[in-house]
Order: structure tokens, then C-alpha cells, then sequence
């Protein structure tokens, strides 16, 4: 048996349809992606800090706006006059739990004992509500609770 020592030559790759396909990607992604359009309503002048660290994972997260109300907006009263913004919700210390909660269980299942609250806290906001929006917190079993602030310049 004799075998053939000549060297074929590579064939070429088809690339006829592969126009085809980077359109049916764009297509897809184009109809599957969602943008959030939320509409701050509460003031909300971040505080500044020397140390700020990026958060990676924001599938599990829960963003709540914490600050005085905007003008024409009055806060309901023993609120300490600050209101909590959830997406486009407008809600007072008393209704935070019941509203988290919904927020939980939005999220899928596998996700749920996972959930971390991002809190953005306007400047000019009392510590008491603070450590208010902790307590109810802590009661609902949320383990991750990350606080944002603006980098401080170094001028």
C-alpha cells in the first residue's frame, strides 16, 4: 500500500452566509434588550468618599433612592421628611418592608436568597433613616446592603 505524500492544499471557508447571521444576531439582541427609564424622584446629591468599589453583579440587586422629596412632593408625615424610591415607586419608611419584599420575589427563584440592596442616599438625609432603612432590612433577612457615594477628587 502506498501512501501519497503530496500535501493538499487548505480549502477555503464559505463566508457567503455570514452577513446572514451577524443580522439575525443584531436582530435578536436589538428585540431582547430592555432599558430602564426611572425617573428620579427624590433629591439625591451622593455624599463623597476616598474609596469606591465597583459593583459586578447587578442581576440580584435592588436599588433604592433615599432623599428629601422634590419640589410640589410632600413627605407623609413621621417620615422624617425623606422618601425611598423603588423604580418609579415613591414609598415612606412604614411601607418599605412590604415593598422590598415584592421586589424579592420578582427576581427568579435561584436568585432570591442572593439579593443585595444598593441604597443611594442624598447628602442632606438624617442618620435615623438610615439606620431605619437597616433595621427593615435586616428584619427581611437581606445580607448584602452596599452604600453609594461619589469618588472624592484628589484636587
Amino acid at each position: 500500500m502506498k501512501f501519497s505524500n503530496e500535501r493538499r492544499g487548505m480549502q477555503e471557508l464559505n463566508t457567503a452566509a455570514l452577513p446572514d447571521i451577524v443580522f439575525i444576531l443584531l436582530f435578536f439582541f436589538m428585540t431582547t434588550t430592555t432599558f430602564k427609564n426611572t425617573q428620579v424622584q427624590v433629591e439625591n446629591q451622593l455624599p463623597s468618599a476616598k474609596v469606591v468599589e465597583h459593583l459586578e453583579r447587578t442581576d440580584r440587586t435592588i436599588t433604592l433612592l433615599v432623599g428629601q422629596p422634590l419640589k410640589g412632593q410632600a413627605a407623609a408625615e413621621g417620615e422624617l421628611s425623606a422618601l425611598i424610591q423603588i423604580n418609579d415607586r415613591l414609598l415612606g419608611l412604614q411601607s418599605l418592608e412590604n415593598e422590598v419584599l415584592k421586589e424579592i420575589n420578582t427576581k427568579p427563584q435561584y436568585l432570591r436568597g442572593e439579593v443585595e440592596v444598593i441604597v443611594k442616599v442624598d447628602a442632606g438625609v438624617r442618620l435615623a433613616v438610615v439606620q431605619e432603612i437597616k433595621e427593615k432590612l435586616s428584619a427581611l433577612s437581606v445580607r448584602k446592603v452596599h452604600y453609594v457615594a461619589l469618588p472624592k477628587g484628589d484636587g
